[in-house]
């Protein structure tokens, strides 16, 4: 393994514990829902859940890249 696997490996992991906090994050902190008409509550929960969509961008990115 090279240092951009392990890297990418370490990203993933990182992006599984970002995701479990943002679940957490909506899911015990009072604010408005997710059906709510004024759309904070789906810009309350894309804001909790894109630091670890892009720890896996980014982790995928570096498990896929070739071996120079």
């Amino acid at each position: 393994m090279n240092g951009k696997q392990i890297g990418g490996i370490v990203c993933c992991v990182v992006a599984l514990v970002l995701f479990a906090a943002g679940v957490i994050s909506i899911i015990n902190r009072p604010g408005p829902g997710l059906t709510d008409s004024s759309g904070l509550g789906i810009s309350r929960a894309v804001g909790a859940l894109l630091p670890g969509t892009i720890a896996l961008i980014v982790g995928v990115w570096l498990l896929g890249t070739k071996k120079t």
